[in-house]
């Protein structure tokens, strides 16, 4: 286990791993998952549901590939060769056509993304007018308590954590951006945030 899943594993004993679970198994046809990470979500898709998937980060093919490539090869056991790609890609600047995934999934990227609206504008873009948009984000809290914490945090933390802001309102981008939110659930309090969107 890496040091990522290490800081992660409470977080996903307290309610986010049921919350992929959920989610992820309700990805369909051809699919993109952006922000792979260590490939928390492959574990989950159906896979008599997903015809292609490509798996993408920020980082090079060959260590995107490194790092999930356990979960990769469970995933690659159960699916057909060639359909199961590993891409480095950037959310805000997507190279591919209008209309061209059935299902979008990102979960814990767009803390760390600069232009929040414009990687939702490319998501959307490239989403067909039927497609699925599946997230999962970490939030600022609603609470009067934990809120200002965590704005008070949030300089020193993009210092530490390659700019992941603690207080981003996934919510309103979503809504800003003209998504209509289909389902939608808070786990751990309401810090993280996953749901299911359409474009339209």
């Amino acid at each position: 286990m890496n040091i990522y899943d290490l800081f992660m594993a409470p977080f996903e004993n307290s309610g986010l791993k049921e919350m992929r679970m959920q989610l992820i198994s309700k990805a369909s046809g051809n699919c993109l998952e952006l922000g792979v990470g260590s490939g928390a979500n492959l574990l989950y898709y159906d896979v008599y549901k997903v015809s292609h998937l490509i798996a993408s980060d920020l980082d090079e093919t060959e260590k995107i590939e490194s790092k999930i490539r356990e979960k990769l090869d469970l995933l690659l056991e159960k699916v057909p060769d060639g359909n199961v790609k590993v891409m480095q890609l950037n959310v805000e600047n997507l190279p591919f056509e209008d209309n061209t995934f059935d299902t979008v999934v990102s979960t814990l990227i767009f803390c760390s993304v600069p232009d929040v609206l414009k990687g939702l504008s490319e998501i959307k873009r490239v989403l067909k007018p039927s497609g699925t948009f599946i997230f999962i984000e970490h939030v600022l809290s609603k609470s009067p308590i934990k809120a200002p914490v965590m704005n008070f945090l949030t300089p020193a933390w993009k210092t530490i954590a390659n700019g992941c802001h603690l207080n981003r309102d996934f919510e309103s981008a979503l809504n800003q951006s003209g998504y209509s939110i289909k389902e939608h659930h808070f786990v751990i309090s309401d810090v993280f945030y996953g749901g299911i969107a359409s474009p339209s």
